[in-house]
């Protein structure tokens, strides 16, 4: 089986700096709507860091999980599952998003 490899061009982990650009499209399907303001900014939060801030806040975890899918689609080779996209069926299984739980303490 034959994978092409994705280009890995922005750091993952915290403290990367944020990123801008220029995009006039929407992930929402089907809008009438039209962006004007086309400069966006991007900070990257690692997984780390975001369980770090909710513990840091007094938060409570109570579930943590990697997930295979996402809501939208920001890789073309990404196809479409029951809970968004995922990556096609024989490929490896990577986390492409993550979902915590946290409560406040009683």
């Amino acid at each position: 089986m034959e994978f092409e490899p994705w280009e890995i061009g922005d750091d993952y982990l915290a403290g990367g700096g944020a990123r801008s650009y220029s995009d006039s499209g929407t992930y929402t399907e089907d809008s009438d709507g039209s962006i004007t303001h086309t400069t966006n900014h991007e900070w990257r939060h690692d997984l780390g860091e975001v369980v770090g801030a909710l513990l840091a806040a007094g938060l409570v975890i109570e579930a943590l999980a990697e997930l295979p899918y996402m809501d939208w689609r920001p890789f073309p080779d990404l196809v479409p599952c029951a809970e968004g996209w995922t990556l096609p069926p024989g490929k490896p299984r990577i986390p492409l998003n993550f979902a915590v739980v946290a409560r406040r303490p009683h």
